[in-house]
């Protein structure tokens, strides 16, 4: 595609690290941020405030299905970037290359495929029984059941999908499944769009929802059809040992993803139970739109988290250390330039004295969200830059940040509502995250640069 693009461009994009991997999903993005406006609005006008902190709430609930995925479609893209150094595609579209490598990627496509489907059913059961108690136990409406329930169904069927993608994102096909988000966006917002001009109310999260789930499946058993069908019909010799080979660095990262629940969906239902329902649409609002702006601005290093694991396994500490500075630095400043541009939207909407800006956090709130989310970008990239070399010595101080962030956003909102929880998350994430993050990843360069010293040949292993 960069072909069609006028030389100077080219080399701009070149120089702030945007492949065909990135440059897709920064157009999804995109489309999510400036769609996101319009659908504010429409969300402002369609829905009453009681409905719209139950649409907020619902959907921040769904975060809900880290504790049943526990990190491992992270662990399968890893390790079958591994294995993938020695296979390929062939004209067919199916897998072939070195025996060894493609008995082990297809013992891990069978394990990891009856591993989802338990996943799926855990939280198909779970959560059904926790939404009956949530909007039972709080005198409402019981109609609200059945797009509850719906919404659960479908989002269960796309929990069978992820470690199909996560395969797919090891195989280094980052740039085909970004290439789809873009018109999964489009497609999604119009049917959003239509839904709450219809007044479909809380239907409208299950339609978004079908709709995604309808673009990975496409991906999964179309586009890459033949891929899948070639490994579950070779013969499995030789599978990888889950115990051996993943479970150490799989049950780190389970716990950790557990913790990110409180600082990615958290809030929503601790603002809705102590400040309600409007309150916590408020918040909901807000937070949709600027976590969507820190995932585009982290895809300048998530995307290439394979890349740069070939780059650790080879030993090319430095220049693997500069590319993620770099990295980095681009990503920071992407957020911060979408955030700026978000929070003069609605100060120029304060300043028009439009009604539907008073549906978000005001000014002072989502700076101290924006500060926040910022912290813990930075400690993202930190972190990945030891991961990449299979280490992970980041579950003590991850696992307290979240203890922290769960304990004190409860005790703040309590004691200063929305402005306590924010406060709290901007603190915790600023005063204990980033500097144990940076002191971690200083240790690990220390360590690499000493085994270089004693043994160059070890620093490369």
């Amino acid at each position: 595609m960069d072909r069609f693009l006028p030389s100077p461009l080219r080399s701009l994009l070149q120089r702030l690290e945007v492949n065909r991997a990135v440059g897709y999903l920064l157009l999804s993005r995109g489309w999510q941020f400036v769609s996101g406006i319009f659908t504010a609005v429409l969300i402002t006008s369609c829905l009453s405030e009681t409905t719209n902190g139950n649409y907020q709430l619902f959907n921040n609930l769904l975060g809900m299905q880290l504790f049943v995925e526990l990190g491992v479609p992270v662990i399968v893209m890893l390790v079958t970037s591994h294995e993938w150094s020695q296979l390929r595609f062939d004209e067919q579209g199916r897998i072939e290359g070195d025996l060894e490598a493609l008995d082990r990627l297809a013992g891990l496509n069978r394990f990891i495929t009856r591993w989802f489907w338990g996943c799926a059913a855990v939280f198909l059961i779970g959560m059904s029984i926790y939404g009956y108690y949530i909007i039972s136990e709080r005198g409402q409406r019981l109609d609200l059941l059945a797009p509850w329930q719906a919404l659960i169904i479908v989002n269960s069927a796309a929990i069978l999908l992820m470690p199909k993608i996560s395969i797919l994102e090891g195989c280094n096909q980052a740039g085909t499944i970004n290439a789809i988000r873009l018109p999964q966006s489009i497609t999604g917002t119009i049917v959003v769009w239509y839904c709450l001009l219809m007044d479909c109310g809380l239907w409208t999260l299950v339609a978004s929802t079908f709709v995604r789930w309808a673009w990975e499946y496409q991906l999964v058993h179309v586009r890459y059809r033949e891929a899948f069908r070639s490994l579950e019909v070779h013969p499995v010799t030789q599978p990888i040992s889950w115990f051996q080979e993943m479970w150490p660095l799989s049950w780190r990262t389970a716990m950790q993803t557990m913790g990110s629940y409180f600082s990615s969906f958290y809030f929503v239902p601790v603002v809705d139970h102590f400040q309600g329902k409007i309150e916590g649409g408020r918040f909901g609002m807000t937070w949709q739109i600027l976590p969507t702006m820190q995932a585009a601005a982290l895809s300048w290093t998530n995307t290439r988290m394979p890349e740069f694991g070939a780059m650790a396994a080879r030993g090319e500490h430095p220049q693997l250390r500069r590319r993620m500075v770099k990295t980095g630095l681009i990503s920071l400043g992407v957020f911060l330039s979408g955030a700026a541009v978000f929070c003069l939207v609605l100060w120029g909407l304060q300043q028009a004295e439009i009604r539907q800006v008073k549906r978000f956090l005001d000014l002072k709130l989502t700076g101290l969200l924006i500060a926040g989310l910022a912290f813990i970008l930075i400690s993202n990239v930190l972190q990945i830059s030891v991961r990449i070399y299979k280490k992970d010595p980041f579950l003590f101080p991850n696992t307290i940040t979240s203890f922290l962030i769960a304990t004190l956003s409860w005790y703040s909102c309590q004691r200063w509502g929305t402005m306590g929880v924010a406060a709290a998350y901007c603190a915790i994430t600023g005063g204990w995250q980033l500097p144990m993050s940076a002191f971690l990843a200083w240790q690990h360069q220390r360590s690499l640069a000493s085994m270089a010293k004693t043994d160059p040949m070890a620093s490369s292993s």
